[in-house]
Formats: structure tokens, C-alpha cells, sequence
């Protein structure tokens, strides 16, 4: 289950958050998660309307403003993927077969890397994230 906080215009999940989810966060399904990931990334900003519903709408946003928009993006991306870096080490440690191939953990890590790195990129903040690996998109897709 997915939340959004307007107070700290962030995203949380039950799963990683916990109790640390605000107060004034409200519930999203996976689907409207998703969209309003793609929103940011595409220089929108989320606003509630006159319904108390998240929409997003054209924002003109300072470069600050951007640059904290994809950050928060990035974030997110990388919130995703930290229960599955845990657990392959965690297989690894106990000795157990891995749930990852070595190759698709190797595409994880660099998947992550570049989401890190994409301040640093020519153009920042207009450009945009990188693309999760293939074999990730079912399983965010059940997440979300």
C-alpha cells in the first residue's frame, strides 16, 4: 500500500515506512502511484482539487523546484528496490539459493547506480529516469 503526503509532498509505502507514515498522508492504489510517478517525472506537480483528489497538473516550477521533484522521483525508484538488494544478500548470507540470478542482481545494482547518479547527468533535472530492468517491471508492477 502506497501513501502520499501533501505536508512533505512525498510518497511512503506501509511496507518500508511503517508508523513513520504522516499523519495527513493519503492512501493510493498501485495504478495512481504509478501515474503520479510518471507525472513528476514528466515536470508535473501533484495538487489536491476542489474534491479533496490528487491530480497533477502543468506546474512552472523554479530549477530548484525540478531538481527536488526528480530527486523525490529517484527516491522513490530506489525505496522500491531496497527490499530486494536485502534479501539476495540476506539468501547469500544464510548460504540459501538466491532468488536473483547473479546477472539480474549485477542489472539491480547498476539500475540503482544510475538512479544516484542522475543529478550528476548532462541537463539534470530535465531529463529523465532510467528505466527499471525488464524482469523488474512485473514485480514493481505488483507492488504499485
Amino acid at each position: 500500500m502506497h501513501f502520499y503526503s501533501l505536508t512533505t509532498r512525498g510518497f511512503y509505502s506501509a511496507e518500508i515506512h511503517g508508523d513513520a507514515i504522516p499523519e495527513d498522508a493519503v492512501p493510493i492504489t498501485a495504478e495512481r502511484y504509478s501515474e503520479l510517478l510518471d507525472s513528476l517525472s514528466s515536470g508535473q506537480t501533484i495538487m489536491v482539487d476542489d474534491d479533496g483528489h490528487l491530480v497533477t497538473v502543468d506546474a512552472v516550477l523554479t530549477d530548484a523546484q525540478r531538481r527536488a521533484s526528480m530527486r523525490l522521483l529517484r527516491d522513490s525508484r530506489l525505496d522500491e528496490t531496497d527490499w530486494m538488494i536485502v534479501r539476495h544478500r540476506d539468501e547469500v548470507d544464510i548460504g540459501r539459493a538466491t532468488t536473483l540470478s547473479v546477472d539480474q542482481f549485477t542489472t539491480l545494482l547498476a539500475y540503482r547506480q544510475a538512479l544516484r547518479d542522475l543529478p550528476e547527468q548532462d541537463g539534470f533535472p530535465s531529463g529523465m529516469a532510467p528505466p527499471p530492468p525488464d524482469f523488474l517491471v512485473p514485480v514493481l508492477d505488483r507492488l504499485r
